[in-house]
C-alpha cells in the first residue's frame, strides 16, 4: 500500500504542482450547501496535501487518504496529527457509514475505479452531504509547445498505466454521478486561471506526472527535448501556464 509511482517524486510534486484558486472552494460550499468550517471532509488521493491545506485553512476537519505514504508524509504536520493522514484507497474508505459531510478528490479521481468509488462515497456521506471532484487541465493543449510534449510521449510509447481514465471526461463524469440515482443534484463549475513559472520549474513539474515517470531511463532525453521547445517559445525563460479547473459537485439526497 505504501509504494506508488509518485513516491520518488513526492518532494517535487509538493513544491511544483499547481494548486487551485480560492474560487473553487467557494463554489464547493455554494453548490454543495456544506460549510467547510467544521465539516468532516474525506479527501481521496490527497497526495502531498495541496488541496488538504486549503481545506484546513477553511477550518475543515480533513481525513487525508492516499496509497502513497511517501506523499502523505510530506504534508505539513503542523496542519494536523498523524492520524489525520491514512494510507487507503478510494474504493475502500476507512470511514463509518453516514458520517462524512464531504468526500472529495483533487486531481485524483482518475486513479479511482469510478463505480466502486462512487458507491463508497455514497456509503460514508451523511444525508445531504456531497461529493466534490475537481482537477486542473492545461487550457493550451492546442498550442504547439503543449502538443510537442504529448507527441513526444506518444512516440516513446508512454501510457496512463494504472489510471482508470486516460484523461478526465467532463460529461462522462456527470453521467456516472447521475446514474447512481443517489444524488439530488449534480452541478459543474469551471474556473479559468493562470500562473507564470521559470522553464526549469515547468520541466521539473512535468517530470512529476506518471507517464513521464514511467519513461524511466528516457526521462532525461525527454525533458531536454521539451526544454529546447520551451526556450524557443518563451525566450524570456518564463512559461505562461493557463489552466481550466473543472469542479463537479454531487449532493446526496437528504
Amino acid at each position: 500500500m505504501s509504494t506508488t509511482v509518485f513516491d520518488q517524486a513526492a518532494a517535487a510534486y509538493d513544491r511544483l504542482r499547481p494548486a487551485y484558486p480560492a474560487e473553487v472552494y467557494d463554489a464547493i460550499e455554494r453548490l454543495s450547501g456544506v460549510a467547510l468550517a467544521g465539516a468532516l471532509v474525506v479527501e481521496v488521493g490527497a497526495g502531498t496535501g495541496i488541496a488538504t491545506r486549503a481545506l484546513r485553512r477553511r477550518a475543515a476537519k480533513v481525513l487525508a487518504l492516499d496509497l502513497s505514504l511517501a506523499m502523505l508524509r510530506t504534508q505539513d504536520r503542523r496542519q494536523g496529527q498523524a492520524a489525520d493522514r491514512v494510507g487507503a484507497r478510494g474504493e475502500r474508505l476507512p470511514v463509518r457509514d453516514g458520517t462524512a459531510d464531504l468526500v472529495c478528490a483533487a486531481t485524483a479521481w482518475h486513479w479511482v475505479e469510478s463505480a466502486a468509488g462512487l458507491a463508497e462515497a455514497v456509503r460514508v456521506l451523511r444525508p445531504g452531504g456531497a461529493l466534490a471532484v475537481w482537477w486542473n487541465t492545461l487550457a493550451d493543449r492546442g498550442v504547439a509547445w503543449c502538443q510537442a510534449r504529448e507527441e513526444s510521449l506518444h512516440r516513446r510509447g508512454a501510457t496512463w498505466n494504472g489510471c482508470y481514465a486516460k484523461d478526465y471526461e467532463v460529461t462522462r463524469l456527470d453521467i456516472d454521478l447521475r446514474a447512481t440515482g443517489r444524488f439530488a443534484s449534480v452541478e459543474r463549475h469551471d474556473t479559468w486561471w493562470e500562473r507564470t513559472v521559470p522553464i526549469a520549474d515547468h520541466l521539473a513539474e512535468l517530470a512529476t506526472h506518471s507517464p513521464v515517470i514511467w519513461l524511466g531511463a528516457e526521462i532525461g532525453e525527454y525533458i531536454e527535448e521539451q526544454r529546447a521547445v520551451l526556450e524557443r517559445e518563451f525566450p524570456d525563460g518564463m512559461v505562461r501556464e493557463r489552466y481550466l479547473c473543472h469542479l463537479h459537485v454531487a449532493k446526496l439526497r437528504a
